[in-house]
């Protein structure tokens, strides 16, 4: 055998294993499920640390109110809910935030602490007043929780 014919071998076997491995992958992606929610008016997105998730809603909180942290800031920077509301913040800044009292002795305490990027943070607020809060690790970033 020549070093002509070994290299066309050579070239062969290499080209067909690249095809028998697209083909596999082409096949093993294709069978997979694609990842869906159920956008129900009884079923609420959550971010978990690292997808959406769907968990059902509980009737309590009816009146829940999003707050989204995003590379500009609290979106809404106010929000007006009922005493006894959820207040749900996702962060989808691609960075690590934080919900923490803004300017502590004036305000009612609200320090949910730091939160990665795609999770979420909670609270339920059940006295009436005035709540402010930033985003300690970038405090340009505030916003308002008015309880009725």
């Amino acid at each position: 055998m020549t070093n002509e014919n070994v290299k066309k071998l050579i070239l062969g076997v290499l080209l067909i294993s690249a095809l028998i491995i697209a083909g596999s992958l082409f096949i093993r992606f294709k069978k997979a499920p694609a990842t869906t929610t159920n956008p129900s008016k009884n079923i609420q997105n959550i971010a978990s640390k690292s997808a959406i998730i769907s968990i059902p809603m509980s009737p309590l909180y009816k009146d829940r109110k999003v707050i989204i942290l995003s590379k500009t800031g609290f979106d809404p920077i106010s929000v007006t809910i009922k005493k006894g509301s959820l207040v749900q913040w996702i962060n989808k800044s691609g960075i690590e935030g934080s919900v923490g009292s803004n300017d502590h002795p004036p305000y009612p305490p609200l320090n949910l602490n730091r939160f990665p990027d795609k999770s979420s943070l909670s609270a339920t607020f059940d006295k009436v007043g005035t709540y402010k809060y930033y985003d300690f690790l970038n405090p340009d970033k505030t916003g308002v929780i008015i309880v009725e």
